[in-house]
């Protein structure tokens, strides 16, 4: 994804084995090297580090490690690209934050100096 674009993460509340998932509200984050990078998923290294990439699409990388280490997590929601019609923030929708979300964090490596992680997608698109 290119640099200065704008995605809203929605870390997961609820535990991974919950019947229902809960998301915290979305949190603005802007794309920037040495801070957080998504890219779509190429290249033997992720392969190796996460194993085969048949579902994922993208891949992150976040620095400084101590400033993600507790942030980002499997299970947390992503919205990426496109937002839902009538996106925000402000006030919780009926059906709880990140639900329409189009991408969950699958995958983490914490690395010494970063947090590589792998998002899948949940949805194709919000049009259709």
């Amino acid at each position: 994804m290119k640099n200065g674009k704008v995605v809203y993460h929605c870390k997961r509340t609820s535990l991974p084995n919950a019947e229902v998932e809960t998301f915290a509200k979305p949190e603005r984050y802007v794309l920037r090297p040495r801070y957080l990078t998504i890219q779509p998923n190429t290249g033997n290294v992720y392969d190796s580090t996460f194993g085969e990439f048949k579902d994922y699409t993208e891949k992150g990388c976040a620095t400084p490690y101590e400033f993600w280490e507790t942030k980002i997590a499997e299970g947390d929601r992503f919205y990426l690209d496109l937002l839902p019609e009538g996106f925000d923030t402000s006030t919780e929708p009926d059906e709880g934050w990140g639900f329409d979300a189009n991408y969950v964090v699958n995958k983490i490596a914490k690395q010494n100096v970063a947090i590589y992680f792998a998002l899948k997608s949940i949805v194709e698109s919000f049009n259709e």
